[in-house]
């Protein structure tokens, strides 16, 4: 529990120029399509079903913009809060939270949300743990 609250704080210290926070936005976005691309495979696989609506473009495309809107808002937190990196953390998963819950309530094919549900929190989480890393950088 210690070494969490250190990187948190040491992250929480920090404030990275918006350059390096888009930087770390774009960053985190090519990781978390690859991983969301990888994930739907799997999960296609394991479950047998499989979208056209979740494609290599749509989520890539998906992935990249959603983290690069997150990274100007992790740089606002950094510019406009005492806790960014907490702030951020629980912003990023409300919002994959409430993107499911409407995909769950409205798929557009019955059983879509199996596929989709998950994705949201793998590109949530990537964006968790790359943004503020990258963003913060060397130190000079």
């Amino acid at each position: 529990m210690e070494t969490i609250k250190n990187i948190s704080n040491a992250l929480n210290l920090s404030k990275p120029s918006l350059k390096k926070c888009v930087f770390g936005g774009f960053m985190a976005g090519i990781v978390a399509a690859i991983l969301a691309n990888i994930g739907n495979l799997l999960l296609g696989s394991l479950t047998g079903q499989s979208y056209p609506q979740l494609n290599l473009m749509s989520i890539t495309l998906s992935s990249l913009v959603t983290n690069l809107i997150g990274s100007m808002v992790y740089f606002g937190f950094t510019r406009h809060t005492k806790h960014p990196f907490m702030n951020y953390s629980v912003l990023a998963l409300v919002v994959a939270t409430l993107d499911s819950v409407f995909v769950a309530v409205n798929p557009p094919v019955p059983g879509f949300s199996n596929i989709a549900n998950p994705l949201h929190y793998v590109v949530a989480v990537t964006s968790i743990l790359l943004i503020p890393y990258v963003a913060r950088g060397k130190k000079d």
